[in-house]
């Protein structure tokens, strides 16, 4: 299979890396600085483009070269990367947390039958993956709290905290209200939400998607609980 990461920054390289580690995997990454796609070629077999980003006609052209994408690009340029993957009909993994609506995208990936996962980061992303693994595997569940942080183990004033996606999309994204809601496919199926609460307040619960719409993180306003 061939992937495309676009970004070899702090959260793109390391994916890339972890990746390349597999021996079915042909990896490309993309990015505009020298001194990033550098470090992460150094070593390895990773292929390596220099190109901008910003601009979605490099975007498709990648995506098209490729079976997969995963975006690690700078928030703001989140939402116009996604579509310009999208109507390749290449399907995509987004960490990428951008302010726009990832569901005006749905009838781009049905139409295009592709398939994206968006806001797949840590938290959002892993925390709820795994919050939807517990909740299948018990008998019953009520809520579920996480807790998600970039903890150092050395903590230096006066944040204490260790910065590793950019400080501008980690605050929108542990900020902003969010809700989403898991339905099973089945008509039988029981129907249960998945609260899931983090240290910022936020409500979540997951859902499936089907096979050619893009997976859906449905944002809306709601009140944080105090």
């Amino acid at each position: 299979m061939k992937i495309v990461v676009l970004g070899a920054g702090l959260v793109g390289g390391p994916m890339a890396l972890d990746l390349a580690k597999e021996s079915g995997f042909e990896v490309t990454v993309a990015d505009i600085r020298d001194e990033a796609l550098e470090r992460v070629a150094r070593g390895t077999k990773i292929r390596v483009v220099k190109t901008d980003l910003s601009d979605v006609a490099e975007v498709a052209k990648l995506a098209n070269e490729h079976d997969l994408v995963l975006s690690a690009v700078p928030g703001f340029m989140g939402f116009a990367t996604l579509r310009a993957v999208l109507e390749t009909g290449t399907s995509c993994v987004d960490i990428a947390f951008f302010p726009e609506d990832p569901l005006e995208l749905d009838s781009v990936a049905k139409k295009h039958s592709a398939t994206a996962f968006v806001d797949m980061g840590v938290g959002p992303g892993m925390s709820s993956v795994l919050a939807g693994h517990a909740f299948s595997q018990l008998d019953t569940t009520d809520s579920i709290l996480t807790y998600v942080g970039g903890l150092p183990r050395i903590r230096r004033w006066p944040y204490e905290y260790a910065a590793v996606f950019s400080p501008a999309t980690s605050s929108r994204s542990t900020s902003a209200p969010r809700a989403t809601s898991r339905t099973d496919t089945s008509s039988s199926g029981p129907r249960c939400p998945i609260p899931s609460t983090s240290t910022s307040r936020r409500s979540a619960r997951s859902r499936r998607s089907t096979p050619t719409a893009s997976a859906r993180w449905r944002r809306r306003s709601r009140t944080s609980p105090t």
